[in-house]
């Protein structure tokens, strides 16, 4: 019997977790102290907003990483022929059926933050259900398993709050869903637990105090485990993904450090003393609060506040928009992202090209660990839904849209001269130009044919009508 069954969650496991939920607090920005400095600068935009950059910055990475990986519609396309594509249709069936598409956004914010994110595939009145799994959900058993493999059990497990029969009191138990190949066969059991005080599992108790309806082990009827971890990016030496902000969490210690000693700079404004002159102080040498008005004489000290005029406060913001570079650059996001560079005037897509290549080059990155994992994914829904054998001719392809803008002229000019010059067809010139396919492309492919016909013929007309001059 493994570890994971005898102690469950394991020291390591909650040392894990805790790690994970340090950089999930990082992106989304939970610090209390950006509103109590916010007030001090309503009047100074660029404090303003190098503030809200230095708590929100992870955020914005993140959320920009998964935009350009997901942000437009990913499609999905078979080598099967034009007239028929039965897989292709029952696999966008099975995208729309799962709001796979939101849900692959959603699991690109958390790759970019845990590291990595989980999807499993389950089976629900004979139809594939998708389903992405929390970081602190998730809990795979490497006991015996060499760096590299895929784990032979996994446990999704989450605490639920329940009322105890026992004595009618609301408590937590721990669901756990352990999956596991015993003789290449896949099995699920479901099991409850109740808790100690330190969240880990006490006692097995009744499944049906959480669900009538679950079995306590069923089958999967696959070789193989239908839960997927997709990295963000790895060594051969780590189980799990490395997060984004692994390498940049000393720089982000760094901008609160900063923002501390800026706030306790502030924080002596609070009871600043008042230089005042003698005129305004009363015979016991207090000042007069209930007065409106003060008259000052000529050479007396205007009453004024005695404040900390502290060079170190602008110095704290430089060195705030520094570090806030530096994390763009470690994590190979553009800074122009977060508005810090304002270059004016209209940039060429080429140009943002150049300016991007190491952002986008990680967006392949991204793009690859999708593709081998997504391809497993949709297999294993297809399996659930009835097909329960994958053709081995039957490739899965995947277009992928970042959203740039294009330069169209420049495009096709350059498929113009590739056509010209005999080194690509005009089917693929409007293929890649349009993005059109199937269909749709022999459609457009006879009406340029029709076209470049007309013009053939208007062309043997005007030759016609012009008169023959020769002597």
């Amino acid at each position: 019997m493994s570890d994971i069954t005898m102690q469950f969650p394991t020291n390591e496991d909650f040392n894990r977790v805790a790690k994970l939920n340090n950089y999930y607090n990082v992106f989304k920005g939970l610090h209390s102290k950006v509103f109590k400095l916010k007030s001090y600068f309503e009047e100074d935009s660029k404090k303003k907003t190098l503030l809200y950059l230095a708590y929100n910055v992870g955020q914005i990475i993140s959320l920009t990483a998964a935009d350009f990986l997901f942000g437009e519609q990913l499609k999905i396309k078979t080598n099967e022929s034009e007239d028929q594509k039965p897989t292709e249709d029952k696999i966008n069936a099975i995208i729309q059926n799962n709001y796979l598409d939101e849900k692959l956004y959603q699991s690109a914010v958390m790759q970019d933050v845990a590291g990595f994110t989980v999807f499993a595939v389950r089976q629900k009145d004979k139809t594939a259900v998708i389903e992405e799994i929390p970081y602190d959900n998730y809990y795979p058993d490497f006991t015996g398993v060499r760096l590299g493999e895929e784990p032979r059990q996994i446990v999704i497990a989450s605490y639920v709050d329940l009322v105890n029969p026992k004595n009618q009191k609301k408590e937590t138990f721990l669901y756990k869903q352990i999956h596991k190949l015993e003789n290449s066969k896949g099995k699920i059991m479901h099991e409850l637990w109740t808790t100690s005080p330190e969240m880990k599992q006490s006692e097995k108790t009744e499944l049906s105090l959480f669900s009538t309806e679950l079995p306590e082990e069923e089958t999967t009827e696959l070789n193989y485990l239908p839960i997927f971890q997709i990295d963000n990016f790895k060594t051969v030496k780590e189980r799990f993904g490395i997060s984004t902000y692994e390498s940049v969490m000393n720089l982000f210690e760094e901008i609160n450090d900063r923002i501390t000693q800026i706030s306790v700079q502030l924080i002596k404004h609070l009871n600043s003393k008042v230089a005042v002159g003698e005129g305004v102080l009363s015979k016991k040498g207090e000042m007069d609060s209930s007065q409106d008005i003060f008259l000052v004489e000529k050479g007396d000290i205007v009453p004024q506040y005695i404040t900390n005029s502290n060079p170190l406060i602008e110095e704290g913001f430089k060195q705030i928009e520094g570090l806030i570079r530096q994390i763009c650059t470690v994590t190979q996001t553009p800074v122009s992202f977060l508005g810090l560079e304002d270059k004016g005037g209209v940039e060429k897509v080429e140009t943002a090209k150049l300016r991007m290549a190491a952002f986008l080059k990680k967006i392949k990155r991204k793009q690859r660990a999708y593709e081998a994992k997504l391809i497993d994914i949709l297999k294993t829904a297809l399996f659930f839904e009835g097909a329960k054998k994958f053709p081995d001719s039957l490739d899965i392809t995947f277009t992928w849209d970042l959203g740039l803008p294009r330069d169209l002229f420049t495009e096709a000019q350059t498929h113009q001269i590739m056509v010209e010059s005999g080194i690509e067809s005009k089917e693929t010139a409007i293929r890649e130009l349009k993005g059109i396919d199937g269909q749709t492309l022999q459609n457009e492919l006879e009406k340029i044919a029709k076209q470049d016909e007309m013009s053939g013929y208007q062309m043997d007309q005007s030759r016609k009508q012009v008169p023959d001059i020769s002597i």
